[in-house]
């Protein structure tokens, strides 16, 4: 493999990943006939995309699967797994942003900005068992001493998952015309 087809394989891996964010943002799931969407943000990549999108997805199983079970136009998804850890990341962040640690009842703030996390998450002391790295619950006999924290350093496994795509502070690139609300 010469330099410059191993230039495309990169760019092709880091397109998958700024994708997968962009369907993390939507739930874990995008119709392919919505993919205009992300090319309103990303319109370099129309040319590698349009046309072979399930190919696209194929190529690139550990961040993306491409299913047409629902849709005839087919669905862009995140593997489970991704999708976790994706919504993970998401529920740290935003208890950061609250200063690392709320009371489980105020989950439901996280709730109202990303409805769909909730479905993922399932039961909350559960899930941040699974996401040690992330999330700490700790649990008290008393509901008022309960809390969620947010674990730091930043997550391990993910940049594993995905080496060589996240920024240098650990975290995946948002689409190009999106911003953290702490940056």
């Amino acid at each position: 493999m010469d330099s410059s087809s191993a230039d495309v394989g990169d760019q092709g891996d880091q397109l998958a990943a700024r994708l997968a964010r962009f369907v993390a943002h939507q739930g874990g799931v995008m119709g392919a006939n919505c993919l205009h969407r992300f090319y309103a943000v990303e319109p370099e990549a129309r040319a590698t995309i349009e046309g072979k999108c399930r190919k696209f997805c194929e190529a690139h199983p550990d961040l993306l699967t491409f299913d047409v079970s629902r849709n005839t136009c087919g669905e862009i998804r995140l593997p489970p797994a991704v999708l976790r850890e994706s919504v993970a990341e998401q529920l740290r962040d935003f208890l950061l942003e609250l200063g690392g640690e709320i009371r489980p009842s105020q989950v439901s703030l996280f709730w109202g900005r990303s409805p769909h996390a909730k479905a993922i998450i399932g039961k909350l002391k559960i899930f941040c068992e699974d996401h040690p790295h992330l999330l700490n619950f700790k649990d008290s006999p008393e509901v008022a001493k309960q809390r969620l924290s947010a674990v730091t350093p930043p997550n391990q496994r993910l940049k594993s998952l995905l080496a060589g795509v996240l920024q240098s502070d650990g975290r995946l690139p948002l689409p190009t015309g999106f911003a953290r609300s702490s940056d």
